[in-house]
């Protein structure tokens, strides 16, 4: 999957819990790699891993699993279906070896009532998880590595559940140092190919002028931060502009057009998605502070998209307001 791009510390502590078989959340804010470290850690400790993404409408036997009826030639069977956990079981002595579970952004679903008959099977290894089809028991052992995910912009370490807390190894990816950052930024703007004609090192300055203006509050009147705001995102950019402006790409020789575009499509989206409304006003204004700032690209679309979201927010709240 390539190298691995979080902070070494974060790779040393995540694998030092999963090696003593400890269930793991990496929890963070949006863009720091959370699931592709999952993957990645994933398959360097185990043989191989499932993921499943959480959704508000789960329930314990997503995890652990149910009895389910299902109607046959008119006539009620009841089957067993396995969850996430218990396949990862079936899984892991299917092929003898570590398999991983990886739960994706497990604050989307009720974690106190999902995860609850899971907590007793880490506590206690002689505890069934689940009897499949076959009526063999499932327990859970050290070969099933449970690897969770977090966005910070969904919930706060200090609102979990204790249960969760206790239990897990709760390690954070959070904003990459200035080195870090700039080495991820030198790698992706490094990779645009020859084709691409456009100023590396304003890229690279944009991309760290959009990036402090977020996190710290650089290009806000206020001098306060909008968001936590990880690096990962901007590799969409460079991936973007690396096909829009090859040779015979729908942006040739619109360099400008097509650095607008990318922010436009994969990162005010993100930004404004998470964001309430005091935030999408500080985000219209970001945009166009940087787009004051750099000629050589057209922000236009970024700061049209916070706008227009700005506007049906405020729209929105004047009809509640008189509701």
């Amino acid at each position: 999957m390539g190298d691995i791009l979080v902070p070494d510390t974060v790779k040393k502590n995540a694998k030092t819990a999963v090696s003593v078989g400890k269930p793991i959340v990496l929890y963070g804010p949006t863009g720091t790699g959370k699931t592709y470290f999952a993957k990645q850690l994933a398959l360097e400790t185990c043989i191989d891993y499932s993921i499943h993404t959480a959704t508000p409408t789960w329930t314990p036997g997503d995890i652990t699993g149910s009895i389910q009826p299902e109607t046959e030639d008119g006539e009620i069977e009841y089957r067993r279906r396995a969850g996430c956990v218990s396949q990862g079981i079936e899984k892991a002595d299917e092929y003898g070896d570590n398999w991983a579970v990886i739960v994706d952004e497990i604050t989307r679903a009720d974690i106190s009532q999902v995860f609850g008959p899971l907590y007793t099977a880490i506590e206690d290894e002689d505890q069934v998880v689940f009897r499949n089809d076959d009526g063999e028991s499932l327990t859970l052992d050290d070969d099933v590595k449970i690897i969770c995910t977090m966005n910070m912009s969904d919930r706060t370490v200090n609102e979990l559940d204790d249960a969760i807390t206790r239990r897990f190894a709760m390690i954070e990816l959070s904003r990459y140092g200035d080195d870090e950052r700039a080495s991820l930024f030198d790698r992706w703007i490094g990779g645009l190919g020859s084709e691409v004609e456009i100023d590396r090192d304003e890229l690279r300055r944009l991309f760290e002028r959009h990036h402090r203006g977020i996190n710290e509050g650089t290009t806000t009147s206020s001098g306060d931060a909008i968001m936590e705001f990880g690096p990962m995102h901007y590799e969409d950019v460079t991936k973007f502009l690396a096909h829009a402006c090859a040779s015979d790409g729908p942006y040739e020789g619109e360099q400008a057009t097509a650095v607008g575009q990318a922010f436009a499509t994969y990162v005010a989206p993100r930004l404004l998605n998470a964001a309430a409304l005091p935030q999408i006003n500080r985000l219209a204004s970001h945009y166009e502070t940087l787009d004051d700032q750099f000629e050589a690209f057209d922000l236009g679309p970024a700061v049209d998209l916070a706008t227009r979201q700005a506007e049906a927010e405020e729209r929105e709240m004047g009809v509640s307001a008189y509701e």
